[in-house]
């Protein structure tokens, strides 16, 4: 997950974006009372690339087992081409 995420995130144009879908299994069984989940195994994923997810989108359906992510580089991509 983490290399094709970074290897997304190296091609990426400098204003772009990465729309991801990704199945979210529940999680609230898993979770003892009182006890809230901080981050997904997604986001901690784009973290370590050096991304953020900018928004979540639930897919409509019967349960929102599905959501669209758009991710960017957490700071600004820097170049190492030239323009000219």
């Amino acid at each position: 997950l983490g290399a094709g995420l970074a290897e997304a995130l190296r091609v990426l144009r400098p204003d772009g974006r990465l729309l991801i879908l990704d199945r979210i299994q529940p999680v609230a069984s898993q979770l003892q009372a009182g006890t809230a989940l901080a981050d997904n195994q997604l986001n901690v994923a784009l973290v370590e690339v050096g991304a953020r997810i900018e928004s979540r989108r639930w897919l409509p359906g019967r349960a929102p087992d599905f959501a669209l992510f758009a991710a960017a580089p957490a700071y600004p991509l820097a170049r190492t081409g030239s323009d000219g």
